[in-house]
């Protein structure tokens, strides 16, 4: 159920987002981290359920644990870069307005660049080097802890420049400011949803025997990890009043669609019946 939510609901975001009206090139980061949800509903997940059917293979173990790493590293790191765009859009917004195309097609890049070197480098140390277990937990330890410090004192910092500016704003200061609010709220939703599932899994690395009845907290903290992925759609719905307008006029397209067809389809005899006793009184003429 959390795969197909994911699915659906983050393709009708990247949808959304690249309408007309929601077309700004501060989205684009937003339809990244849309992107990597959307992985998480057709590529994690389902992994994750095979792997607990199939028999451990060094080959396929390799492959589940890229498939469960990319998706949430790119999360991470797109986070932390959306947290930084926005401080440099509040704190300096004449010198973000200037930035370039290309400065955001690097923003989105690199989380991603970075996003496979993890998960490649801990699938080889925990499947192809067992014996590499150290090396693999302090990997994780550091590619988890420096986005989230950089995300937080950049809302610290964004938190100081608020307090400290005036209260008249232009429109398009007031848009930033509150799709900062958006993206902090989407990044404390990460965070409450990813660190349970992370401070367990460490907590079984370090002391296997200390934790040997809270193996059913370890699935449930997963499925909430998981949900993550679905629950950025109603944040935007709540915080967005765009996006909620373009994802109402597309459902009530599509929901409008069959009673328009049958509609079409009804009226298409009618027609031809007209024609023919149009055509009939033109010939008794």
């Amino acid at each position: 159920m959390e795969a197909f939510l994911a699915t659906v609901g983050n393709l009708l975001t990247i949808i959304i987002f690249q309408k007309k009206q929601l077309r700004r090139r501060p989205h684009f980061l937003l339809i990244s981290l849309a992107v990597a949800d959307l992985l998480v509903g057709l590529v994690s997940i389902p992994l994750y359920i095979a792997n607990n059917y199939v028999e451990s293979q060094i080959l396929f173990g390799a492959f589940v644990r890229v498939g469960n790493m990319l998706p949430g590293f790119a999360s991470i790191f797109t986070l932390a870069t959306i947290a930084l765009e926005r401080m440099y859009a509040i704190g300096w917004p004449f010198r973000h307005r200037a930035l370039k195309t290309e400065a955001y097609v690097v923003a989105i890049a690199t989380p991603w660049l970075l996003a496979m070197i993890v998960a490649v480098s801990g699938s080889v140390l925990k499947n192809v080097l067992p014996h590499e277990s150290n090396s693999y937990s302090a990997l994780l330890g550091i590619f988890l802890t420096v986005p989230v410090i950089l995300t937080c004192l950049a809302y610290l910092a964004l938190w100081m420049k608020e307090r400290s500016r005036l209260r008249r704003r232009q429109v398009h200061e007031k848009r930033d400011v509150r799709l900062t609010k958006t993206v902090a709220i989407i990044t404390t939703a990460f965070l409450l949803t990813w660190l349970p599932f992370q401070i367990l899994l460490l907590g079984f690395k370090l002391c296997n025997s200390c934790l040997e009845g809270f193996f059913a907290a370890l699935y449930i903290t997963k499925l909430l990890h998981y949900g993550n992925s679905v629950l950025n759609i109603f944040i935007y719905q709540v915080r967005n009043e765009e996006y909620r307008a373009a994802l109402f006029k597309m459902l009530s397209c599509v929901c409008h669609q069959p009673r328009r067809n049958s509609r079409i389809s009804q009226e298409k005899p009618q027609n031809t019946e007209k024609n023919k006793e149009h055509c009939f009184t033109e010939t008794e003429m």
